[in-house]
């Protein structure tokens, strides 16, 4: 009995990969919301006050607002220490080539 249901169970498999290979390829739809969003959910322990380091900036890049109002790295830290399990933090990032992108964290312990 056990051979049959290997068989069967293999045949199935067989079946499956056909059927998927047979269908090409399909894209994936993007999530809803604006392009260019960046979400972060970091915990308050591993990120320490050191915020800006695990937001994956690169060179060039600074955020420039907090929740659509202007902000500097000082204002950034601070409003990050100020946060509490399931706050968010909506930042805007301004580019070297003044490309604009949003990132939201989420802040757990």
């Amino acid at each position: 009995m056990t051979d049959v249901v290997w068989k069967s169970l293999m045949l199935g498999l067989a079946a499956a990969a056909v059927l998927l290979l047979a269908t090409g390829r399909r894209e994936v739809p993007a999530p809803p919301g604006p392009p260019g969003v960046v979400v972060v959910d970091v915990a308050r322990a591993a990120a320490g006050d050191h915020l800006l380091d695990v937001l994956g900036l690169v060179p060039g890049e600074r955020v420039t607002a907090i929740d659509d109002r202007p902000a500097s790295t000082e204002d950034v830290i601070a409003a990050w220490r100020l946060t509490t399990a399931g706050d968010y933090l909506d930042l805007t990032v301004a580019g070297a080539g003044g490309a604009m992108r949003r990132v939201l964290v989420l802040a757990h312990r």
